[in-house]
């Protein structure tokens, strides 16, 4: 080696040893010997032979500051031969229970693209630990949005102080900015910019298991929206009760729950944003499904209003069937709701005789109502037949003639569907039209009295909410707890139709049944 290569003052151009330090001797490693020894070592089990993902190396790397909060016997099970092609995923261990962050991320990351080395009951963890990460990436979102809030309104009341003028302020139309970001409509963003900063200051319970991935945005918003409208201290009560409830609660009860708590705690206010809600968002909407087909509803409809439009809607469907004409239920109460909305009448589909009809219900008044009952079954079908019968009999077509039969051959899920309470957020955002300008803040017109409907399905109204002596909610089977108000517009309308059994249950002190009695035939 020449004095070129490594220019200095030792031997061949090097740097001299240190004092000292012994020099360094020839280099005497033997490979072959170290290869007959590892050999040796592999046939008498010493050694192993690597896997092949062990040559290749990990897909994903961690360092130790990313696992420095992980339990060190927990992040030993991680490694070597049973680590990751272990059972980590299983039930009840590491992967199962870890908390969502780069560690989880990376572990998920190598499992997702070797998906073949977990086993059958491995794979569920996988989808739970992506899932709680999942729901950590909307925590950050939610975080980040709260914060853009805050700036924005600090920039807006900034410019207000020093006089600018309006349209000109820093941070005036937030909602637009986020919305443009966040590829929704402005009132979508307003939304999540209220759900951000609430989960920020009045549900902090909510916000920490939104954070640890035990719940996703769409329960946190759940949670949020019947609590928004209570004072302070009682959205805290209903935060640390449904903070704890949520991460084991389908997305449908989760909701009858948020409601019912929010009721019970302060049942004016939830009122108030019912009341609210009913003001700025009551409308009729249609749209486009993700089939490629339409939707047409109601929404933020009164509770007595939208049953009894579905007891004309089942009942008419019922005499339909009766009629001869053919189809499940489900698909019958589709005809009669098109005919309904589009001015033409169900029934004039049937060739033949129709099927018996009552006259007109009486008004709460005492007022004769309008004819239309003589060309339309009565919501429930007609007295004396088997429409809503404690048995389940079964029709000739199939299926059962009950509309409220739950196990009817049609399949009619409404009761069962467990997809979000509302209709995803591009389907319900407001879309204003040339009629709404200058309307927003007009008085809504009067409601009517809801139309007599048969109470087929198990409505539990305590006695002195009947009376107007207590404020004790009601209770509808699969819609949940309806507040005083609603359980007496209910009642009344139930009880003016001849088809509603009225029972009664006597409750012992301790909150137990005592006794149960039926009247016989129509109530009086």
């Amino acid at each position: 080696m020449s004095e070129s290569s490594f220019p200095g003052a030792g031997p061949d151009g090097g740097q001299p040893p240190l004092p000292g330090v012994p020099a360094r001797g020839e280099d005497d490693w033997d490979g072959e010997a170290e290869l007959a020894a590892y050999v040796a070592d592999l046939a008498a089990g010493r050694a192993r032979i690597p896997e092949e993902w062990e040559v290749e190396g990990p897909a994903a790397t961690i360092s130790l500051g990313d696992a420095a909060d992980v339990d060190p016997a927990q992040l030993a099970a991680l490694l070597g031969p049973d680590g990751l092609g272990g059972e980590i995923y299983a039930r009840d261990r590491s992967a199962d229970a870890m908390r969502p962050g780069p560690l989880l991320a990376a572990l998920t990351e190598q499992a997702a693209g070797e998906l073949g080395r977990l086993t059958g009951s491995q794979v569920p963890g996988a989808v739970s630990a992506a899932g709680r990460l999942a729901a950590r990436a909307q925590y950050l979102e939610l975080a980040a949005i709260a914060g853009f809030t805050r700036r924005r309104q600090g920039q807006f009341e900034a410019d207000e102080a020093r006089g600018v003028r309006p349209g000109q302020r820093d941070g005036e139309f937030p909602d637009a900015e986020l919305g443009m970001e966040l590829v929704t409509s402005s009132v979508a963003a307003r939304d999540t910019m209220d759900l951000a900063l609430d989960l920020e200051t009045r549900l902090p319970q909510t916000r920490a298991a939104l954070g640890a991935g035990l719940i996703d945005a769409a329960r946190a918003r759940l949670i949020w929206r019947p609590t928004r409208y209570l004072p302070d201290a009682d959205a805290a009560r209903a935060d640390e009760t449904l903070a704890v409830l949520a991460p084991g609660m389908r997305h449908d009860a989760l909701g009858r729950k948020a409601a019912a708590v929010a009721m019970k705690l302060n049942p004016e206010a939830f009122n108030r944003g019912k009341d609210q809600a009913r003001q700025e968002r009551q409308r009729v909407i249609a749209g486009r499904e993700e089939s490629g087909n339409a939707f047409l509803a109601g929404r933020e409809l009164a509770i007595q209003d939208a049953l009894a439009s579905k007891a004309h809607i089942d009942a008419l469907a019922v005499a339909l069937r009766r009629g001869g004409l053919p189809g499940t239920l489900r698909h019958l109460r589709v005809l009669a709701f098109n005919d309904l909305t589009q001015g033409r009448d169900p029934l004039d589909r049937l060739t033949g005789p129709r099927p018996p009809e009552t006259g007109p219900a009486p008004a709460p008044d005492g007022q004769s109502r309008p004819d239309a009952g003589q060309r339309h079954p009565a919501a429930g079908g007609a007295p004396g037949t088997d429409a809503g019968r404690s048995t389940h009999g079964r029709g000739s077509t199939g299926g059962s003639d009950r509309p409220d039969d739950p196990h009817g051959a049609d399949g009619d899920d409404d009761a069962s569907w467990d997809g979000y309470p509302d209709l995803p957020e591009w389907q319900h955002e407001r879309r204003g039209t040339d009629e709404d300008d200058g309307h927003y803040h007009d008085p809504p017109a009067p409601p009517r009295p809801p139309a007599p409907f048969p109470a087929l399905i198990n409505f539990t109204v305590p006695a002195g909410t009947a009376y107007g002596w207590s404020s004790a909610p009601g209770d509808i089977g699969g819609w949940g707890l309806t507040d005083p108000g609603d359980t007496r517009r209910l009642l009344h309308a139930a009880a003016a139709h001849p088809r509603t059994r009225l029972c009664a249950t006597l409750l012992a002190p301790g909150g137990t049944a005592a006794a149960h009695a039926c009247a016989r035939g129509p109530h009086p």
